[in-house]
């Protein structure tokens, strides 16, 4: 008992001796380390966050780094009360790895920022008002020929999350126009079926934005003077503000003008409002347009005039066709553009064998000897884009500079093509004559010519060949000749205006079809107040450049100190934590 009680306090003095050495020798007490480590973290964290990588950061971070370091070593009996204490139990270990969270943020905010780079979460470009829309809108509020109109937004109920995006640059629209929107509401097609078919006909496309002028007598949004906007996708709340504006100003004008349809053999059936038929292109326009169908045979003797100097407008559109046209109908039309007249020609293939009226000798004869554009007889096939049977119907996304297909974005609006001719521009095209392409394949794009439409061609038929036209092939042409004030819009398939397409978001043929028809007839320069404003182009995605040293450190911190730091301080938890058992 004597022994046992004597050797208790030979370790206890043992203890104090070393204690006592240590604090002879390392005078400084370990709070100064910490303090030390901590000062030069931060003095790290400002150097980066405003000088980036310069040597106040690296100083920083091997001073503290060493700080930590010194005060571990030389206090090691400090680590282990921190790790066994309740501090780092309850709450130590969230303040670490909050510390290694910030120190790799500030490593990935400076290679980012020393980059310039930024992106704004607000998408301001798309879910508010462009600067132009806003100065527009105010300015209208003051000019009294600008009609009251009423927004109605045709969405079902499977749009709801579109419907809840676009409410907020309608209501912005609404707060800046000086009461010329009195409003806007949405329209569930399923609910109200009858409502739908008057604004949007018998092929609508939902989502779609419709511009109503308020009807005086009733003080409800007019079933009869409106204009469709644009259908609802990201194109269009990018851009659809601009059409709004475009609407709006379109109600207010009144012009004589007139679109003469030539009802050709084959060619679309504007009444018609099967997918095949074109009625719906016509409905879009009837309201301010004259449309009248007028055929061939009338040509020589026209029960109506043409080039009337008393209209406002005035466009022949002939819409495919498979039988040629007299020389004598041909040269009616030939004279109408001779005199300034517009025309709008979408070609088409003949099935059936003979050449299609677009392709006709005598009418080939007019485009090239007028305008120095002309089709040819070939099937254009471009490998890049989508297509099904055999190649026969394809996307198209590669546009021109052209107020026709301003706004249109490749990577979200398309047009279909299908079984399209290619477009032969002159080298030299007549004097005062400007060919614009709209649309052209992509670089993998040829035509294949001496085919039998009258089967049904294979792949191999339809197989690259040496000889071959290839390249980026204009499908779709607007030409102006500024002597005779003559213009002139070629579609090398006739899908442009068919009904089949409406029903597409992201396909934009009625809103083309119609571009075309405004551009070619020069109806928007009869007023003042009517001009088509085209939104300048979202600036270009920066992109982002990281050098070796900056992606080093970035996987350094990513893929070493945040996961295994984690890690290691799980381990050392464990550890002190792990249950023990004595012998």
């Amino acid at each position: 008992m004597t022994e046992e009680n004597n050797t208790q306090p030979e370790v206890v003095e043992n203890d104090t001796q070393t204690n006592e050495a240590m604090d002879d020798i390392i005078p400084v007490p370990p709070i100064v380390f910490l303090l030390f480590s901590l000062a030069s973290f931060l003095v790290m964290i400002v150097a980066g966050l405003l000088f980036g990588f310069n040597i106040v950061f690296w100083g920083g971070l091997v001073f503290g780094v060493i700080g930590l370091l010194g005060w571990a070593f030389l206090f090691p009996e400090a680590v282990i009360d921190l790790i066994r204490g309740r501090n780092l139990q309850f709450g130590g270990v969230g303040v670490v790895v909050t510390g290694i969270l910030i120190v790799a943020s500030v490593l990935v905010y400076n290679a980012v920022e020393s980059q310039g780079l930024s992106r704004d979460l607000s998408e301001r470009d798309v879910f508010s008002l462009d600067t132009e829309v806003r100065d527009l809108l105010q300015a209208m509020g003051n000019d009294e020929t600008i009609p009251t109109v009423e927004l109605l937004g045709f969405y079902s109920a499977s749009d709801g999350s579109q419907r809840d995006r676009i409410s907020v640059l309608l209501q912005d629209m609404v707060n800046n126009s000086g009461g010329k929107i009195r409003g806007y509401q949405f329209i569930d097609p399923a609910l109200e079926p009858l409502r739908t078919q008057n604004y949007l006909g018998d092929n609508p496309r939902i989502p779609s934005i419709v511009v109503a002028q308020i009807d005086p007598a009733t003080g409800e949004p007019s079933e009869t003077t409106y204009e469709i906007a644009a259908p609802d996708n990201i194109g269009f709340i990018a851009a659809g503000q601009f059409q709004i504006i475009n609407a709006m100003l379109s109600l207010s004008v009144d012009g004589d003008f007139r679109a003469y349809v030539l009802d050709v053999v084959g060619g679309l059936d504007t009444t018609g409002a099967s997918g095949n038929d074109a009625n719906g292109i016509i409905n879009d326009i009837d309201d301010e347009w004259t449309v009248e169908t007028i055929t061939p045979l009338s040509l020589p003797n026209p029960s109506i005039v043409l080039n009337d100097p008393s209209a406002g407008a005035e466009v022949i559109i002939i819409a495919g066709g498979t039988q040629p046209l007299t020389d004598e109908e041909v040269a009616v039309l030939t004279q109408y553009v001779q005199d300034g007249g517009d025309l709008i020609v979408l070609a088409d293939i003949n099935t059936e064998g003979g050449q299609a009226t677009a392709l006709a000798d005598n009418f080939s004869a007019l485009l090239w000897d007028n305008f120095g554009v002309r089709f040819r007889d070939d099937l254009v096939i471009d490998p890049a884009q989508p297509v099904r049977q055999n190649g026969r119907v394809f996307l198209v996304d590669n546009y021109g500079t052209h107020p026709i297909v301003a706004g249109l974005n490749p990577a979200l609006n398309q047009l279909v093509m299908s079984s399209p001719r290619s477009i032969e521009i002159a080298d030299t095209p007549p004097a005062t004559v400007t060919v614009t392409p709209l649309v052209s394949t992509s670089n993998q794009g040829y035509a294949k010519t001496d085919l039998d439409f009258t089967t049904d061609l294979t792949e191999a038929d339809l197989a690259f060949t040496d000889g071959d036209l290839d390249g980026q092939i204009p499908l779709a042409v607007a030409v102006e000749n500024e002597t005779t004030g003559s213009r002139l819009v070629l579609f090398g398939s006739p899908d442009l205006m068919r009904n089949e397409w409406r029903t597409y978001i992201n396909i934009e043929a009625p809103e083309v079809a119609e571009s075309a028809i405004f551009w070619v007839s020069n109806a928007q320069s009869f007023s003042s107040d009517v001009r088509q404003l085209v939104p300048e182009p979202p600036e270009a995605d920066q992109p982002i450049f990281v050098n070796q040293g900056q992606l080093g450190w970035m996987s350094f911190v990513v893929i070493g100190i945040i996961p295994f730091g984690m890690l290691l301080l799980g381990a050392l938890v464990w550890y002190v934590r792990r249950p023990t058992h004595s012998n």
